[in-house]
C-alpha cells in the first residue's frame, strides 16, 4: 500500500513566544517593585526647610539653643549631648508666648515628654490639657514652634 508522501506539518511552537513575553513582563514587574520599595525606605519624609529654627533644651549644662530644622537632632553646642526639644505656645486670649512641654527623643527608646513643671512621662495624655500660665485658659492656644508641618 503505497501512501501518499508526507506533507510537512503546518504546527509552529507556540510555547517560546508565550514563555518569552511572560518573563519579559515578570522582569519589567520585579524592576517596578524594586523601584517603589528602594523609593520608600530612602526618604519618605521630605527634607525640611533649612530657615526653620526650631528650640531646643539641654539639661546636662541647662543652655536654651536654637538649631536648623532638620531631620537629625542637634548637639548641644556647649556641651556636645543631645537636648530636648521644647514645644512653644501662644495664648490667644492674653497673647502670652511660653513653653508647653518638652520632648526627649533618644534612638532606640519610646519619646518622653516633660510639662514644664512636672516629671518626665512616657504618657502625652498626661500633658493635657495645656494651659497658659498667664490667665490659665485651656481653650484658646495654638502651637508657635516647632511650626505645624
Amino acid at each position: 500500500m503505497n501512501l501518499p508522501p508526507r506533507m510537512p506539518s503546518r504546527r509552529r511552537d507556540h510555547g517560546a513566544a508565550p514563555k518569552a513575553a511572560i518573563i519579559g513582563v515578570c522582569v519589567v514587574a520585579l524592576a517596578i517593585s524594586a523601584t517603589i520599595i528602594f523609593r520608600s525606605t530612602t526618604s519618605s519624609v521630605p527634607p525640611p526647610d533649612a530657615g526653620i529654627q526650631i528650640e531646643w533644651f539641654c539639661e546636662g549644662c541647662q543652655a536654651a539653643y536654637k538649631a536648623p530644622a532638620s531631620n537629625k537632632m542637634p548637639d548641644c553646642p556647649k556641651c556636645g549631648k543631645l537636648g530636648d526639644r521644647i514645644h512653644t505656645f501662644r495664648c490667644t486670649e492674653c497673647n502670652k508666648t511660653f513653653e508647653g512641654f518638652r520632648v526627649r527623643i533618644r534612638e532606640g527608646k519610646s519619646l518622653q515628654f516633660k510639662s514644664p513643671k512636672g516629671d518626665w512621662t512616657d504618657n502625652f495624655d498626661a500633658l493635657i490639657p495645656i494651659t497658659c500660665p498667664e490667665c490659665g485658659s485651656p481653650d484658646a492656644i495654638e502651637l508657635v514652634s516647632p511650626p505645624p508641618i
